[in-house]
């Protein structure tokens, strides 16, 4: 049987924690939350057609999210869950978490299985955001 880490332990690892300490302060900093989303952009893209394939979409939409946030035109989501949504992608670039990333073939599973709680977590706000964009783009 493959091994697959439990989304709580993820989320309750110092790392997690560590990251949505860093997620309160970016939340402040427009300018280093767009860098921190880009920094996580490139990453993604490496593993879209891999272990992110399933969630590759509502990642996408994720990112896309968090630059509206960050460039003030879209501020209709909850803080805590757009708190929760920028530690996971923070987490995501930690390489040393609870799995670290470096342990091929593992060191991704941890990072996948959060991404994914936290995206089903809030997918209603994510739809939200993706009404608000056809919303936005119509007019």
């Amino acid at each position: 049987m493959p091994f697959r880490p439990k989304v709580h332990h993820a989320r309750s690892s110092s790392a997690f924690r560590s990251a949505k300490t860093q997620a309160k302060h970016l939340l402040s900093d427009p300018e280093r939350l767009r860098g921190v989303v880009d920094d996580a952009l490139r990453k993604a893209e490496r593993y879209k057609e891999g272990p992110l394939q399933d969630i590759w979409h509502s990642l996408n939409t994720a990112f896309r999210l968090i630059k509206a946030y960050a460039n003030g035109s879209y501020r209709v989501i909850p803080w805590e869950s757009m708190s929760l949504l920028v530690a996971a992608v923070v987490y995501i670039l930690m390489p040393i978490d609870l799995i670290p990333d470096f342990i091929v073939g593992l060191g991704l599973l941890d990072d996948v299985a959060l991404l994914g709680w936290v995206l089903k977590s809030i997918s209603t706000e994510l739809d939200a955001f993706v009404e608000w964009e056809k919303e936005d783009h119509a007019a």
